[in-house]
């Protein structure tokens, strides 16, 4: 990979691992509030005890490997993290859509209120993920006779 591309590659890896670290602790320290940030999107709210407990661990363990790991592990955490967006961005349309105003839980305790910058934010965030499977991703050797 050329040294621009590398360069590239770890300024997002650092930015959006920065953002999932940052995401993750301070939802697994405020894990009750979390819980009930999630049950206030009124969508399948039994569940929101496992998900508060779950998603904290793999956002913090999908940062983790997209920064320190090697090339296949770093993949592997940015496509976890574009599953986990698009699930949370499906989320907040849904509640948006019903005029559920709340919190979006994103960052923990006192997250900003679901609104079009959450989906931008979100947008981003999938967009940078999704460069840093481009940049990172398996080119062929070319094969000398």
């Amino acid at each position: 990979m050329p040294i621009r591309n590398r360069a590239l590659s770890l300024v997002l890896r650092l930015a959006l691992a920065g953002v999932f670290l940052f995401a993750g602790i301070e939802k697994w320290r405020g894990a009750h509030e979390f819980m009930e940030q999630i049950a206030n999107y009124q969508w399948y709210p039994e569940f929101s005890p496992w998900a508060a407990l779950l998603l904290p661990p793999f956002e913090v363990a999908s940062a983790l490997a997209v920064l320190f790991m090697g090339r296949r592990w770093r993949q592997a955490g940015a496509v976890i993290m574009v599953g986990m967006l698009f699930v949370f961005t499906v989320a907040m349309a849904r509640a948006w859509s019903l005029g559920i105003n709340i919190e979006c839980g994103c960052f923990g305790k006192g997250s900003p209120n679901i609104g079009p910058l959450s989906f931008l934010r979100n947008g981003l965030l999938i967009a940078v993920a999704s460069a840093i499977l481009w940049l990172d991703r398996e080119r062929p050797r070319l094969v000398s006779s």
